[in-house]
């Protein structure tokens, strides 16, 4: 049981982020932990923003505070989108921290990070964990080794100057005439998304324009199951298109100029065709359609940036993407970004003559059912995967990440997450109508734990 200390370090660091509940795993003197080990690790000024959330507010002012108090320079931000975070880490030449949990609900606090080439953390990690289970106290050099090049960078940028900077890279050169709904969601992107599209000539109709510290009472994870709100207004509008955001705005999803729910892989696929030479693959997680494979050469990668990241550079890809929309366009910076996404596809729409609609229709439908089961904790999840394994007959076999587990009537892929105390499931049928039949062989299947065949059924 977790006492007043907060979360242990195996709980509370993921992949390529901290998270956890608030404040049950970020009492002060765990945030205070945490602040020391960014202390401990990296020399020179911090830059930092946040979400809407309380809780991400009040852990941002915790570790704040102790940075100043080791006479730390800070640039606060406010309430931004996270890769504004990475874009100033990189423009700055410093580390940058975004308080957020990403999608996860409200109730959540977390933090990701950035490096001074606007990178997201990747090992970083187990550095700041050892520091963080340490009491903060490791060795000096490794921060002299990391800052000492761009000490006080931040001292005397203003924060509307790397906002306005960031506006200005990601919308050079793209333009588009017509109208385009923007739902934030009243996350980070509420006010700086409808911003950078009319920076590019579109009129934008805002869904949901204020800051809302509970997302609206919705949840800060658009879906096809919660988006119908925004696909009422793009009729209404008769607009071109609608673009919702999650809570820190890396991600971003479409609805076309019907209202209708447009797959991350249609998206992915047509900034492939235009943005990518034919002989570079396309990179996508382990749950993406395997439809891709019909219009590009796909390679697939873990779940999370900094794997997506790593695949794309080994394999010099120009676009990657996930299953949950987030998307990679090396072109403008090594981070997903759901605002930069929304001008370009819309640039592209216009250079194209093409709408959302006639893209999906041209790919056709995808036979896809997903399922998130969640856990107390993650070793506990963990553990539910292990019995799986061990139980599904015919066995699983070893994915890109994850396991993979096949009948006739289609596929299912099922992985423990990366951020989160749950496991994910997403079903593929292979044709039209097997996909209750891959349902029902799932549940079928010899030994499957009674969680999982009640969950899918």
């Amino acid at each position: 049981m977790r006492g007043p200390r907060g979360a242990p370090p195996s709980e509370l660091f993921g992949a390529y982020d901290i998270r956890g509940r608030y404040p049950r795993d970020f009492p002060p003197e765990v945030a205070r932990r945490l602040a020391d080990a960014f202390l401990a690790n990296f020399l020179g000024p911090f830059v930092v923003a946040r979400d809407t959330r309380t809780a991400s507010r009040k852990l941002e002012a915790t570790i704040v505070e102790r940075f100043r108090a080791k006479h730390r320079t800070v640039l606060e931000l406010g309430v931004q989108p996270t890769p504004v975070v990475g874009f100033s880490s990189r423009y700055l030449r410093t580390v940058g921290l975004t308080f957020t949990p990403s999608h996860n609900a409200v109730g959540f606090a977390g933090i990701k990070a950035f490096g001074r080439s606007g990178v997201s953390f990747g090992r970083e990690w187990s550095r700041l964990r050892l520091a963080f289970a340490r009491l903060g106290s490791v060795p000096r050099r490794h921060a002299l080794r990391v800052a000492r090049t761009h000490r006080g960078s931040a001292a005397a940028t203003s924060p509307n100057g790397a906002v306005s900077a960031y506006v200005d890279h990601i919308t050079r050169g793209l333009w588009f005439r017509g109208t385009i709904v923007v739902d934030g969601r009243g996350g980070a992107t509420t006010r700086l998304a409808p911003r950078a599209l009319s920076h590019i000539g579109a009129t934008v109709r805002e869904l949901h324009p204020r800051f809302s510290v509970r997302f609206h009472g919705r949840s800060p994870e658009p879906a096809p199951d919660n988006v119908s709100d925004l696909g009422r207004k793009v009729r209404s509008e008769r607009a071109d298109l609608g673009v919702a955001f999650d809570g820190d705005g890396d991600r971003v999803v479409f609805v076309d100029e019907q209202g209708h729910w447009v797959e991350p892989e249609v998206i992915a696929t047509f900034l492939h065709r235009h943005l990518s030479p034919v002989r570079r693959p396309l990179v996508g997680s382990a749950d993406v359609s395997q439809r891709c494979e019909q219009y590009a050469r796909t390679i697939r990668s873990r779940v999370g940036s900094r794997y997506i990241s790593d695949t794309m550079r080994r394999h010099h890809s120009q676009v990657g993407f996930e299953a949950s929309s987030h998307f990679y366009l090396p072109r403008w910076g090594p981070n997903s970004d759901g605002i930069l996404v929304a001008c370009v596809v819309s640039d592209l729409l216009r250079r194209g003559g093409t709408t959302l609609g006639q893209l999906s229709r041209a790919f056709g439908p995808i036979l896809r059912r997903r399922w998130t089961l969640d856990f107390p904790t993650r070793s506990l999840a963990s553990e539910h995967l292990r019995s799986l394994i061990r139980r599904l007959d015919p066995p699983a076999i070893r994915g890109v990440d994850g396991f993979v587990w096949k009948s006739g009537s289609g596929t299912v892929v099922f992985r423990a997450s990366n951020t989160q105390p749950s496991l994910r499931l997403s079903f593929e049928a292979r044709a039209g109508g097997r996909l209750a039949s891959l349902r029902r062989d799932w549940a079928r299947a010899q030994n499957a734990p009674r969680l999982l065949r009640k969950t899918v059924t």
